[in-house]
This record gives structure tokens, sequence and C-alpha cells, in this order.
């Protein structure tokens, strides 16, 4: 009938980037519930929660070792809510937030960045140093590899046919 009913939601080679963005996109394909929760090093909690305002589809998120930090949480929650399978390889594991503080309030150049918090995703353990082991295992292709990974079309990318195979059921 033409209806959309799965989306391969690809996130290799993105480093994730600001936290708030990566719950952002969680929370518009997750039912109700825990999207991650921030703990600081006094043990203080902060909990993101989905609204439920989500579609009805099946979701394949592709991941390999440069999908990091908000992509991890991202590709964690589609596994913790069951929504779908995770394709590619393991991701790098980055469970940690980092806050930089400019120097030039003390009359200084340049900033110094320190990790204040890290965050656990609505099921499991934290991922740090670990990263998320995909469902389904499929490394790229060394046919693939020799391709600037923006070139990679349908027909050479074995990640991307294996995530549709895995979509199909």
């Amino acid at each position: 009938d033409g209806r959309v009913t799965g989306v391969i939601i690809d996130v290799r080679d993105n480093p994730g980037g600001i936290k708030d963005e990566g719950v952002k996109c969680a929370d518009l394909l997750l039912p109700s519930g825990k999207i991650l929760i921030e703990k600081n090093n006094q043990g203080k909690k902060k909990v993101a929660r989905a609204d439920g305002q989500c579609a009805d589809f099946e979701y394949v998120v592709l991941v390999n070792g440069n999908t990091a930090s908000a992509a991890e949480l991202f590709t964690a929650n589609i596994r913790d809510h069951k929504l779908g399978a995770i394709v590619g390889t393991n991701t790098f594991g980055k469970g940690i937030m980092q806050t930089t503080y400019p120097l030039s309030r003390y009359g200084y150049d340049g900033a110094l960045k320190l990790t204040t918090q890290y965050y656990d995703p609505p099921v499991g353990e934290n991922y740090q140093g670990i990263g998320i082991a995909p469902d389904v295992e499929c490394a790229l292709s060394e046919e693939a590899q020799k391709i600037n990974f923006n070139l990679l079309t349908d027909a050479n990318d074995n990640q991307l046919r294996r995530a549709v195979e895995a979509l199909r059921g």
C-alpha cells in the first residue's frame, strides 16, 4: 500500500555532539519512558524522558567504531526500547560528558575541558570504554573501505544492504 513501515537511521561515523540534541532526536522516535540518566560526580541524577509523541515504525540503526557519544545514546535508546535492530560494528564507547571552562575570566587565553558527568541509557550499564555491540555484526567490506565513506552507494555499501535485510525481517 506504499506506507512507510520502517526506517534505517545511519549514525556511522557520527561523533555525537551535543547531548541535548541527541535527546531531542530520541524523543521524536520513542514511546514514553526514560531516554537517559545523567549523573554528576556528587551522584546527583537528572532523568530525561520521552513524551510518547512518536511514529509507529520499526527502526534499524547502522553503527560503526566511530559512532560515539550522543549517537550512541540514541542507539542505546532504540535498543533498550526494543524498537529495532542495531547493525554494523561495535560503537566507540563514549558515555561521558565534558564541560568547557573558558580561562578568559582569569586573564588567560584558552579553556579547560573537564569530564563532569556520565550518562546511562534507559536500561543497562553505561557503555563508557566498552561501546554498544550490534545485534547484527557486519563490517564494511574491503571494497567499500577503499571508497570515501560519503560516496558509498546502495550497490557498494554492504552494511546498508544488511540493514535493509534486517528491516525486512
